[in-house]
């Protein structure tokens, strides 16, 4: 069968459709609104379980890699008492 026919009758059978008359009632919107609220909060507590686990990873990777002065004495500076 030729591809052009074949588009040509689905696009023929997607334009003389007849309306399907389909009524979603407040429930149903109130059940798709409740989903969206559930999946951004499991977004925002998996994002909170993990950030310090986050700011570690950045910290180990792209923090400074000198050492600090002021934990580490100086040997050359050191008093003997």
């Amino acid at each position: 069968m030729n591809v052009a026919l074949l588009l040509a009758i689905i696009l023929s059978g997607l334009c003389y459709s007849g309306s399907a008359y389909a009524y979603l009632d407040p429930g149903t919107g109130s059940f798709i609104l409740q989903m969206l609220i559930a999946g951004i909060m499991g977004i925002i507590l998996t994002a909170k379980l993990y950030w310090y686990r986050l700011i570690d990873f950045f910290k180990r990777h792209f923090g400074k890699t000198e050492n600090n002065k002021d934990t580490q004495p100086d040997e050359n500076n050191t008093k003997a008492d």
